[in-house]
């Protein structure tokens, strides 16, 4: 991953053209796996609670979708 400096307005304009080509869901399981796997050398239990905090947040987006699918 190359680090360069960007403007704020950059950044947004950066999310908002993933979430065009990939949608919320998919941009934000980008990120749950890139958390996943610079966590995987953490111990066991440790790792564990990353991956269910990782779980939840895709839950939270299927229960938040559901529910704007049905008022």
């Amino acid at each position: 991953m190359k680090l360069c400096h960007i403007s704020r307005q950059q950044y947004l304009e950066g999310l908002n053209d993933e979430i065009s080509d990939h949608g919320l869901r998919g941009s934000i399981k980008k990120r749950l796996d890139q958390i996943d796997q610079h966590c995987a050398n953490l111990q066991y239990l440790d790792h564990r609670l990353i991956q269910e905090l990782c779980s939840e947040i895709n839950d939270l987006l299927t229960v938040y979708a559901e529910r704007r699918q049905h008022p």
